[in-house]
């Protein structure tokens, strides 16, 4: 199905709610995270070529303030193996390691 004939509320994230927790700890609960579910709606209509990864990916990049938590200094990388390599590749020349 392309935009043409997808409608938008028949569009599901391809990134759910934990893993976008995952990537962007910080995010508050409330109208901050449905901007961040919006938003990558908004791409998947915008790019339906888009891949999982390259939707994580944009998120790190375009929500960077939230990727770490208040308090937290590093990222662990014991998270799920795709969310710490969409971290990598979006945020190269940081140094990511476990505590």
């Amino acid at each position: 199905m392309g935009v043409a004939e997808c409608k938008p509320w028949m569009v599901s994230p391809v990134v759910d709610g934990n893993t976008v927790r995952e990537l962007l700890p910080g995010v508050p609960a409330g109208p901050e995270m449905r901007r961040v579910m919006d938003t990558q709606l908004e791409w998947m209509l915008e790019q339906p070529q888009l891949s999982k990864h390259d939707v994580q990916t944009r998120l790190v990049q375009h929500f960077s303030t939230y990727v770490h938590a208040p308090g937290q200094d590093t990222i662990r990388t014991n998270a799920p193996t795709a969310s710490a390599a969409a971290l990598r590749s979006a945020k190269r020349g940081i140094c990511f390691f476990s505590k």
